[in-house]
């Protein structure tokens, strides 16, 4: 078992951020993130001018390599350029990061050391760790037990989690054809209909935004509103169904539960959020879209 322990090491971990007109923070982000991690990797699809000052500002930083496309090519391409970047490099691990996600201080060595305390090393393909909202504070877990220093997970978020580098020769890359919302869904997914294992590193905690998530009561139960825009509630639905259609024989309970959170959201946005209709016929384009295999970027209007 000694032989097949991971190390803590910073240079065995590349970090990739995906960027799209980043605030400020970013810079703050990168330097949290630097001392842990070999090398960091952003990666900028067609930012706009503030944007593009703020990465400026970024490549100053020691570590830090910048490849901007001069497109949007969605999430999903810009990770992909990330693993190939560490891949070629020689990097045994990847961590991924949204680009206002924060990591504090022992983030990476608190995600190894779970790996380190979990048996049957070799089928670990992908550590998550839990989340505090940046907005509510609240954390969430995506884990189905605590009894340890690491949990198992069906699903998880992208943003921090620590890859395996060899999984992608296996399983594949991130989904392209998704653009946005639901690749974390669908990779993990994909991991598991390949006998990977997925863990969340139980002393791993990112600070994240999901959204502008807020809190609401109401018929004695609490919604999490993310108020997320019409054009990504379409990608957000459109995606949720192929992932449906992908997965729904192999994991019937999870596409359960999910199409229950899912209709959870949708209560959320009539309730409580700006824009509800137009959000909810952005979910209805989405939904239909899903349903007749749609994908890629979404090149009609909202």
């Amino acid at each position: 078992m000694d032989a097949e322990r991971v190390t803590t090491r910073a240079q065995e971990v590349c970090a990739v951020i995906v960027a799209y007109d980043p605030a400020p923070q970013l810079l703050g982000n990168i330097k949290a993130l630097a001392p842990q991690v070999a090398e960091i990797v952003v990666v900028d699809n067609a930012s706009g001018p503030e944007g593009r000052r703020v990465l400026a500002e970024a490549t100053k930083l020691e570590g830090i390599s910048l490849i901007s496309n001069t497109n949007n090519l969605g999430i999903a391409a810009a990770l992909n350029i990330g693993v190939r970047f560490a891949r070629d490099r020689g990097y045994p691990w990847l961590a991924t990061f949204d680009q206002d996600s924060t990591a504090p201080e022992g983030f990476i060595a608190a995600l190894l050391a779970a790996c380190n305390a979990c048996p049957d090393l070799s089928r670990v393909g992908l550590i998550s760790p839990r989340y505090r909202d940046r907005h509510t504070g609240r954390i969430s877990s995506y884990a189905e037990g605590d009894d340890g220093p690491y949990a198992e997970v069906f699903t998880t978020m992208t943003s921090g989690n620590l890859v395996r580098i060899e999984v992608f020769n296996k399983v594949g890359f991130f989904a392209e054809e998704f653009f946005m919302d639901c690749v974390d869904h669908e990779f993990c997914l994909r991991l598991r209909s390949k006998g990977y294992r997925l863990i969340e590193a139980r002393d791993a905690e990112l600070v994240h935004g999901l959204g502008r998530m807020t809190l609401h009561r109401a018929f004695g139960r609490t919604f999490k509103v993310f108020n997320h825009s019409p054009l990504r509630r379409y990608y957000n639905a459109r995606n949720r169904i192929l992932v449906y259609r992908r997965y729904g024989l192999q994991f019937p309970r999870w596409v359960l539960k999910d199409f229950t959170n899912l209709c959870r959201e949708l209560a959320g946005i009539l309730l409580f959020e700006s824009e509800s209709l137009a959000k909810m016929a952005a979910v209805i384009r989405g939904l239909s879209g899903g349903f007749v295999g749609k994908t890629g970027k979404y090149d009609g209007r909202l």
